[in-house]
């Protein structure tokens, strides 16, 4: 018997006996070597010109450099997909269709067979050799558990749909499978030759559906695809990673009733312009009619760019759901970076968004982010540039819909041109909206004397009752702002302290916003009371405090409206500072009153 030869070089020749021949496959097996199952004494080879000799085809052995059985050559056949589990495939074999059996040698020409095997076994590795493939029939690509399939790479090999391909179909399916990986290949749509039509038809890479767990699309491309590049459905433990879908007509990646999505790390672009019924965006939740649960969904170290939207989540708040975005860019999605509608819970964190929100939407309003009907919702250390320039964008951040309980903080708004946020009116009031700690600079002036960073807009019937706005900063002059705040029927909440650079109209409140406030014999004046109405109802003198840290151009109007100052002064005293250089100013006749306001340094009469 020959001496044993390293594991990563074994040689074969054509005088070694039967025993010979088992010592070396047994030697390589054990030692992780590639190798031959060899099942009879024959040997077969292939040369660099000629196709393999194979009499019988379970056995064949790799041979370059010479044509002498007699010489020594190096082996580089594998052993059977049966032993190893690896399933091949390559286009470039030129083995007749009946002698392919998936292993190195005698690849299979086609994806179909190498998916049959593989279900066959139980699961397996299908390899996929560099060239180009086409799925032909969307009833033929079920993937089964436990299985890989692995390209050579990224616009290495190239899977084509057939056309005309079944509309609603997918390319690759798991449906109620586990332990599933996609890598390594690009999956070409041909979206211009089968385009996305009416009733929501189209064409889908990869789906993920009706129970499947643990499914991973890592390093995957999906071009030209006439609707989503990957969908997931009432699928748990779901990963897609390091891949690109890009020109798509409808989602980048698309779910519905799923649990612990992770959607990171990828690029979703273009795709606007192709034809779609229902919208295109990177990572859409479809709207959940059967109220499906999903929880613990991420979305993260994503860029999405030139799309209509970004992210776009429709559900329901009746179900337990939530989603946690961080770390994503946003760049030149017409309609918006995020539109957020009917979620109970979701967060957004340190994600940037450049000239999102520029154009005028279809059914939802155009923003770089929307929070709409949604309640709980978080926008944090997020970063935005010359955003919201649509016709009827009301402004880069909004919130709308009767949302409750939204959080909007530590966010940067640069040259955008509109209002950075706006909240409207909420039925039945206690919205509890907190606007805090964000930095304005540059804002536009499209819209001369409503150009505010802030817009809290209520209602008569639903006045503005619990909203904070406070520890802001905002530039305001002529390339940036007109004010700080616009507020229309303001009757509770907080909108102190705000801190404003250059000069300009602080707040501006419009239809008896903030309500005229009635105090008493005391009152600490709040940022936002424009009148205080002084009727203790007793005969006693009054005391008020003006607020802390007022914004540059701050008003308040004091008035006797008991009749009595001239027996019952009413005293006003700053919180720091001074009033025209006195400590404090003296209401001293009946139905007297006075207007004050804050300069740079200190209070003013008049």
């Amino acid at each position: 018997m020959r001496d044993t030869v390293p594991a990563a070089l074994r040689l074969v020749d054509a005088r070694d006996t039967p025993e010979d021949l088992a010592a070396i496959a047994t030697g390589a097996l054990q030692t992780g070597a590639l190798c031959f199952v060899l099942e009879n004494t024959s040997v077969y080879w292939l040369d660099k010109e000629s196709d393999v000799e194979v009499s019988p085809p379970a056995v064949v052995a790799a041979y370059y450099g010479a044509s002498a059985p007699g010489r020594w050559f190096q082996q580089f056949a594998v052993e059977s997909p049966a032993i190893s589990n690896v399933v091949y495939v390559s286009a470039a074999t030129r083995m007749p269709e009946a002698l392919q059996d998936g292993s190195a040698l005698l690849p299979f020409r086609a994806i179909e067979p190498a998916l049959e095997l593989a279900t066959a076994l139980g699961g397996a590795t299908i390899q996929i050799s560099a060239g180009e493939y086409e799925l032909a029939s969307a009833s033929q690509h079920a993937v089964p558990a436990n299985t890989t399939i692995r390209g050579a790479g990224i616009g290495k090999t190239v899977i084509r749909l057939a056309v005309p391909y079944a509309t609603q179909a997918y390319g690759f399916r798991c449906t109620g499978v586990d332990n599933v990986l996609f890598t390594g290949f690009t999956v070409d749509g041909r979206a211009a030759e089968q385009p996305y039509g009416p009733g929501d038809n189209g064409q889908i890479a990869i789906g993920i559906t009706d129970g499947s767990s643990n499914v991973r699309v890592d390093g995957v491309e999906c071009v030209n695809m006439s609707k989503d590049g990957v969908y997931v459905r009432e699928s748990a433990d779901t990963l897609v990673a390091n891949s690109v879908v890009r020109n798509f007509s409808r989602g980048g990646v698309v779910t519905v009733g799923c649990e612990g999505l992770v959607v990171r790390d990828n690029l979703f672009e273009d795709g606007e312009d192709l034809p779609t019924v229902i919208g295109n965006a990177g990572f859409w939740l479809e709207p959940n009619d059967a109220l499906v649960v999903f929880r613990n969904i991420r979305v993260y170290g994503n860029t999405f760019r030139r799309l209509l939207r970004g992210v776009l989540l429709v559900n329901s708040t009746e179900v337990e759901n939530s989603l946690v975005e961080h770390d994503n860019t946003y760049t030149d999605c017409k309609e918006g970076g995020i539109c957020c509608r009917y979620m109970a819970k979701a967060t957004f964190s340190r994600s940037t968004f450049e000239r999102c929100g520029t154009v005028t939407g279809a059914g939802l309003p155009v923003a770089a982010v929307s929070i709409l009907g949604s309640d709980n919702c978080e926008l944090d250390h997020a970063v935005f540039r010359d955003c919201s320039g649509g016709t009827l964008t009301p402004a880069t951040v909004v919130v709308s819909e009767n949302s409750r309980n939204a959080l909007v903080r530590w966010n940067r708004f640069y040259d955008d041109r509109k209002s950075a946020v706006f909240l409207d009116a909420v039925v039945g009031g206690n919205s509890r909206r907190y606007v805090t700690d964000n930095v304005c600079i540059g804002g536009s002036q499209a819209s001369p004397g409503t150009s505010a960073a802030f817009r809290v807009i209520g209602t008569a019937l639903n006045p503005v009752d619990s909203d904070v706005l406070e520890d802001n900063i905002v530039e305001i002059g002529p390339s940036s702002y007109e004010q700080a705040l616009q507020s229309d029927y303001f009757s509770g909440g907080r909108t102190s302290p705000n801190h404003v650079i250059g000069t300009g109209r602080a707040m501006t409140f419009t239809n008896g916003s903030p309500g005229v406030v009635v105090a008493g014999q005391t009152y600490a004046i709040r940022h936002e009371d424009r009148i205080v109405d002084s009727n203790p109802g007793t005969n006693v003198a009054r005391a008020y405090t003006l607020p802390e840290r007022p914004a540059p151009g701050q008003r308040h109007l004091i008035k006797d409206a008991k009749g009595d100052a001239a027996t019952r002064n009413i005293t006003i005293t700053p919180f720091t500072g001074t009033i025209d250089g006195s400590p404090n100013l003296v209401i001293s006749t009946n139905y007297g009153r006075a207007e004050v306001y804050f300069g740079t340094t200190e209070w003013h009469v008049g």
